[in-house]
């Protein structure tokens, strides 16, 4: 990453820490992008409430990185918040096989402010279950998540 494309992610990090997540999204933008800018793009466009654009820029994460579990919780999430519940399953399922039988993961080795636990992708999960009618499996998930 270029200097000028580094200074853009540092001022858009420091620009979401601070609320201000407009000017976030325009200094990830111009940066150049790598899984990091573009995983950060993602969740400040889903934490302003556009759930179709930050599922894009997660779908580059993973094209970069599919291994990269924390790509897939957040792209699940954005894919609950519209309804995509299938989906949104289909992703917290490979968050976990991310994690395994650990309790989380710290995502900051790959420059990211991140941990994802397992007990949330489990509770993350069972609520989607829950919304497809699939109860018991809910139930079962939020059994684990305890």
């Amino acid at each position: 990453m270029s200097d000028a494309s580094l200074q853009h992610w540092r001022e858009g990090v420091g620009a979401y820490n601070t609320g201000n997540v407009q000017l976030a999204i325009q200094e990830f933008k111009a940066a150049a992008p790598s899984k990091g800018v573009l995983f950060n793009l993602g969740v400040s466009t889903a934490k302003m409430g556009d759930n179709q654009t930050a599922i894009r820029h997660f779908d580059e994460v993973i094209q970069m990185d599919p291994n990269l579990g924390v790509a897939y919780l957040t792209r699940g999430a954005c894919k609950h918040h519209e309804r995509m519940y299938d989906a949104a399953i289909k992703d917290y399922d490979q968050a976990l096989n991310s994690v395994g039988e650990r309790v989380g993961l710290d995502y900051s080795s790959e420059g990211l402010q991140f941990e994802m636990h397992r007990v949330d992708l489990l509770f993350n999960r069972a609520l989607a279950l829950k919304e497809l009618g699939r109860v018991s499996e809910a139930q079962a998930d939020a059994a684990r998540a305890r």
